[in-house]
């Protein structure tokens, strides 16, 4: 599971310590009623907590509350501690999640291959027709500007399988070319499939936007749009992800990063909280196989997950000739 953070007093919450340090039991309760705090503590490994935490089954705010300082070891309490878990129990609940992560690595795999086989199928000539109607109306020179909605391109969205017209918000315009990224997370892709890589250059993400994407997405006429970027100023890509220093610099606040993914992106697994998703960036994250990721809430996950998640939706990101 994707760490992220809580807010406790609008600090964010990293660890149980953190949590104690800035403990704000308004806070903590609406984690609690969310199932947010349950989430949380999973993402962070602490399997006593949050199994105690699944066992309450008061409807008392104040026992509610009393428990939750118990468990999550804040003072003031007084009641009586739940039962400890033991082993039995956090081996099962193990292996539990390593069938739940099978099953959407198969799923995945499977719904990637039907969209290939579909786009070898299938005569792209209307479809490329169509495009180029949307492109002639939307993409005109001194016509789009920052802030716009456009479509170009067509991928699987409401209905995995089905293609359809892709929307991009608008960037930046400079010049005769102008920098989109997709409005939606369009599919949840590992960022290397065996988590070995945090780099860009040599990740399965790169490939796979750059080849898989951009085959079923855009017809011949459209990819001739499409301009070759040097991202990082050593690699020559068509299509790319925003690293930390952009997604700061495009979106000024964690309202306009916020981001949803389409039914595509959730039937391949992608996590989503109150609508909302994770979403990839290329910069490396803290340690060996972490890469940096936008939070559900909008805020940049510096520290990052492993390369490997399979429930992080992608927002591919381009600059078009116009």
């Amino acid at each position: 599971m994707i760490k992220f953070n809580l807010y406790c007093d609008g600090q964010p919450i990293r660890s149980l310590e953190d949590l104690r340090e800035n403990f704000n039991i308004d806070d903590i309760y609406e984690d609690y009623k969310s199932g947010k705090l349950v989430k949380w503590l999973q993402s962070r490994n602490y399997e006593r907590e949050y199994i105690q935490i699944e066992r309450i089954n008061s409807k008392d705010k104040k026992a509610i509350c009393d428990k939750l300082c118990v468990i999550l070891g804040v003072a003031g309490a007084n009641v009586e501690s739940p039962r400890d878990l033991n082993e039995s129990d956090i081996e099962n609940r193990f292996l539990k999640l390593e069938n739940v992560v099978a099953q959407l690595q198969q799923k995945f795999n499977g719904l990637e291959t039907q969209i290939k086989d579909d786009r070898i199928k299938t005569n792209r000539n209307s479809a490329a027709n169509n495009a180029n109607v949307a492109v002639k109306s939307c993409l005109v020179k001194n016509n789009i500007k920052v802030g716009d909605v456009i479509k170009f391109g067509k991928y699987p969205q409401r209905k995995p399988g089905s293609l359809e017209a892709i929307e991009w918000q608008v960037l930046a315009v400079e010049g005769e070319r102008a920098l989109l990224i997709s409005k939606f997370g369009l599919d949840a892709v590992p960022f290397d499939t065996d988590g070995a890589t945090n780099k860009w250059v040599n990740c399965y993400l790169r490939f796979w936007l750059n080849d898989i994407f951009f085959k079923i997405a855009f017809s011949g006429e459209e990819a001739k749009q499409i301009a070759t970027t040097n991202v990082d100023d050593i690699i020559s890509d068509k299509l790319f992800l925003l690293n930390i220093d952009e997604v700061n610099k495009y979106f000024i606040s964690r309202k306009l990063r916020e981001c949803k993914a389409t039914d595509q992106a959730k039937a391949n697994g992608a996590y989503t909280y109150l609508e909302n998703c994770y979403w990839w960036l290329r910069t490396a994250g803290d340690f060996g196989n972490y890469v940096a990721f936008v939070e559900m809430e909008g805020y940049v996950g510096v520290n990052g997950c492993e390369a490997y998640k399979t429930n992080v939706c992608v927002r591919p990101a381009l600059w078009i000739n116009i």
